[in-house]
């Protein structure tokens, strides 16, 4: 059905009149339906209703406080201009914002009218400013009321991150960066309608607990986090704060069970060692208060992972400690140890001053980790200690980051702390669950692919590659990622290959480099400062400008010994060997491999048999024994250690890929990219 832009409404042909839009949230690629009328915004398409499906031409209206214009924002191409489109479907969030703060008002006081379990709710606080960041304060009280206030947030082009703004802070407007750098508006980040989602979200969550207070028996064994933000008589405006979250005492076998659980409302001012459900008090087991957090970072937002029993002792301190965190007593090295590792920590995390670079802090506790197991499981409990509890946004930003780091060279060796650290780092990992100041679930999801390349050959921290580690957090590197990830993180950018950009690119530089010319191709080393920064500028996904074809040669042997898991996997090691002289079946392994692997593998061999040609080699000197002994150990890897095994299976390596190169079809691969 052909539709079009009429007015500020969007209708059909046949006339009638569409009020819900189809919205795609670019990070996630989450689709949100919203209500041009109401302001309403919901997960699921409405039923009976028509829907204006999203489209490339497809513009979303804000609004610019600073310069009190309106300008336009394509969520498909991620383009910002200041003109208004046209042509196209214009939806106007910022007057889409100001219906649904109008709409919930009334709809959500109507409902906490009727509500009478609820003597207070959670509040969301945020200091910003701008129209798709509603701040929604539940009070309690007489009034029951539901404000809304439109707050700003400062958005970074580069990263796509969306940090708040502290009233403090200089202020960093779209029309300001426009008016003094260009005439053309900044691309806004992806993030920007995360708020619209958080919103539904939070709808979400609320409506559900309002059922459960409803219907469900108080039931001990749950927690429910509570706040007040109540004023009395004149007193001063109540400060940010964060929510206070009691753990309760859960035993395995009410962990897992789907009872519903009870509201247990705790008072933030209250000095009393027990905890407050209903009407009922009921004092704790061990007759001690326990420290109000979570096992995560206090995200302002609800944090609803299965809650487990933690201590002052397993939380965030500004204090020293005395013994191990981990509570390993038996080794005299961490107990010596553990309270200087421990500073150094809280130096890094911006807890204790100190007049020492991060990159060397890091670096400090990165020796420490590697020089002896026990201490390396140390580090991973006293940084989980302190991102527990933790109510500084910086020390969480930087704790997540030093966690990040040590898992890019090592690892914990104990499976205890293994398992703790694979939890804490899952219950972190929910998009949804953010604030705004810190991206907690990007660093758990990178914390959680790092700690799942359990490699044996992780390289020796220095300065350098510290801060190489610290940048691919938010830029994932090009080398040192599996196959897999690495066609999903190049979906979003090149969602038409099917290659992976790096090695296609490799190759095109070792061919317009005059590869063909250069003899001792891919066995003369390149220069090592030009590797790296082709390296370096690779990572960052930018082409680097190359005048040598040993430097891209060697990129791409690089890249392949890299690769966490062989092109060759392991289970097909001993059977490559085996045929590694018969034509037929080793073609057929090469069949076998899985999907991206074969493409790669027939991308190399494509590259091989072109440098492999006689007129080629005379100027190359780099025959098909030559290339196939040069290029083995790159795609097939010995799993022993022995020496003698080593060197025999190399000659039979050798072979098979002599093989492949003289007798695997490689038409196919031609056309793909």
């Amino acid at each position: 059905m052909d539709e079009e832009r009429s007015g500020s409404e969007l209708h059909c042909s046949s006339g009638m009149k569409i009020e819900w839009v189809e919205i795609v949230e670019p990070q996630t690629r989450q689709y949100m339906y919203a209500n041009l009328r109401t302001g309403q915004c919901a997960w699921e398409p409405p039923e009976g209703v028509p829907v204006k499906k999203t489209a490339s031409n497809q513009w979303w209206e804000l609004f610019d406080t600073n310069s009190q214009r309106f300008y336009y924002y394509n969520a498909t191409t991620m383009q910002t201009v200041w003109q208004k489109p046209v042509n196209c479907d214009i939806i106007p969030l910022a007057k889409l914002q100001t219906l649904k703060e109008n709409t919930e008002l009334h709809s959500n006081s109507e409902r906490d009218d009727g509500c009478s379990v609820f003597e207070r709710t959670i509040t969301t606080k945020r200091n910003n400013e701008t129209q798709t960041s509603p701040k929604e304060e539940r009070r309690s009280g007489s009034s029951r009321s539901l404000s809304h206030t439109v707050f700003a947030q400062n958005i970074s082009p580069e990263s796509g991150i969306v940090t708040a703004r502290r009233f403090n802070s200089p202020r960093t407007s779209m029309s300001r960066k426009t008016y003094n750098a260009s005439s053309s508006p900044l691309q806004i980040s992806p993030g920007y309608i995360a708020p619209l989602i958080n919103s539904v979200q939070e709808m979400r969550i609320y409506s559900n607990r309002e059922c459960l207070s409803r219907n469900a028996p108080s039931m001990p064994g749950a927690s429910y986090i509570s706040r007040d933000d109540s004023f009395e008589g004149h007193a001063a405006p109540v400060q940010h704060q964060r929510p206070q979250i009691v753990m309760s005492t859960r035993t395995a076998s009410s962990a897992s069970n789907n009872a519903i659980p009870s509201f247990i409302q705790s008072s933030a001012g209250s000095s009393s060692s027990s905890l407050t459900m209903s009407n009922s008090r009921f004092p704790l087991d061990d007759g001690t208060t326990l420290k109000k957090c979570h096992n995560s970072t206090s995200s302002p937002k609800v944090r609803e992972f299965n809650d487990v029993t933690v201590g002052a002792s397993d939380c965030w301190t500004k204090d020293s400690i005395k013994q191990p965190v981990s509570g390993n007593m038996d080794d005299k090295h961490v107990k010596k140890e553990a309270p200087n590792m421990f500073k150094v920590v809280q130096n890094y995390m911006g807890d204790r001053k100190s007049k020492t670079s991060n990159d060397q802090l890091a670096l400090t506790l990165c020796e420490w980790g590697i020089s002896k197991e026990s201490l390396a499981d140390e580090l991973f409990c006293q940084v989980m200690k302190q991102l527990t509890g933790n109510e500084r946004f910086d020390s969480i930003r930087r704790g997540w980051e030093l966690l990040a780091i040590f898992l890019a060279f090592f690892s914990p060796s104990n499976p205890e702390i293994t398992q703790k650290l694979t939890e804490f780092i899952e219950a972190n990992s929910d998009r949804l669950l953010d604030m705004p100041e810190v991206p907690v679930s990007h660093y758990a999801i990178q914390c959680s692919r790092r700690l799942a390349r359990l490699s044996a050959t992780r390289p020796k921290p220095s300065l350098s590659l510290i801060q190489e580690s610290r940048v691919h957090i938010f830029n994932p590197p090009q080398f040192c990622t599996p196959l897999e990830e690495l066609m999903e993180m190049q979906a979003e950018k090149y969602p038409e290959r099917i290659l992976p950009w790096l090695e296609t690119t490799l190759i095109d530089l070792i061919l317009s480099a005059d590869g063909q010319h250069t003899e001792g191709l891919f066995r003369v080393p390149a220069d090592p400062d030009h590797v790296h920064t082709a390296r370096l500028r690779l990572d960052r996904g930018l082409i680097p400008v190359v005048r040598d074809a040993h430097v891209p040669a060697a990129l791409l042997k690089l890249w392949l010994r890299s690769l966490p898991e062989p092109l060759l996997p392991d289970t097909f090691y001993l059977r490559c060997l085996a045929v590694c002289d018969q034509p037929e079946e080793a073609c057929r392994i090469a069949e076998l491999l899985p999907a991206v692997n074969r493409l790669v593998l027939a991308k190399l061999l494509e590259l091989l048999q072109l440098l492999a040609e006689e007129e080629t080699v005379k100027y190359t000197k780099m025959d098909v024994c030559n290339l196939a002994m040069v290029m083995a150990p790159n795609v097939l890897r010995c799993g022993s250690d022995d020496p003698r095994i080593i060197f025999d299976n190399a000659r039979r390596e050798m072979t098979f890929l002599k093989t492949l190169i003289l007798h695997y079809d490689t038409s196919f691969i031609r056309s793909i990219s």
